[in-house]
């Protein structure tokens, strides 16, 4: 077990380890000039590098775009955790849904979380399948970048 991920990626929980699961694909949501790049790095085992969310806004107080990532198959879930590579000060807050027994179900929304740290939000018990993430900008300035290193599902037997 090393930081609590499952190293050999075979989804069984070995040594009383928390095993988490990375997304395997993503949809991206493009809305206006807001938009995200290298969005398989969000699910690449490596939080060294980032899928980048950039909001671009005329007036400030909005929110960027989905990021919806999709697992391979869905899981008995009640957690999911999140890795900050980087963050402009004017992306103020961040906003996490899973796609939990055919519905989605907010997990999250508010502070962005700790920069070069895991961020765990919990949710209630059920079947996952997706989880999306987006991004709000709180100034008028242009074009400001965020890197989610990592987005991983908590396995529950």
């Amino acid at each position: 077990c090393e930081d609590g991920i499952d190293t050999d990626c075979d989804g069984v929980v070995d040594n009383g380890c928390p095993v988490w699961i990375s997304p395997a694909s993503y949809i991206s949501h493009i809305a206006g000039s807001s938009y995200w790049v290298n969005e398989p790095n969000i699910y690449d085992r490596n939080t060294d590098s980032a899928a980048i969310g950039y909001t671009d806004h005329a007036v400030g107080g909005n929110w960027g775009p989905f990021l919806e990532l999709n697992l391979e198959s869905p899981v008995n879930s009640n957690k999911l955790r999140y890795w900050l590579r980087y963050s402009h000060s004017y992306i103020d807050q961040i906003d996490f849904d899973v796609y939990k027994d055919g519905i989605w179900t907010d997990v999250y929304q508010g502070a962005k979380g700790t920069i070069s740290a895991w961020n765990e939000k919990p949710y209630s018990l059920g079947i996952v399948s997706k989880a999306r993430v987006r991004l709000h900008n709180n100034s008028t300035q242009y074009l400001y970048g965020f890197g989610v290193g990592e987005l991983q599902i908590l396995l529950v037997d």
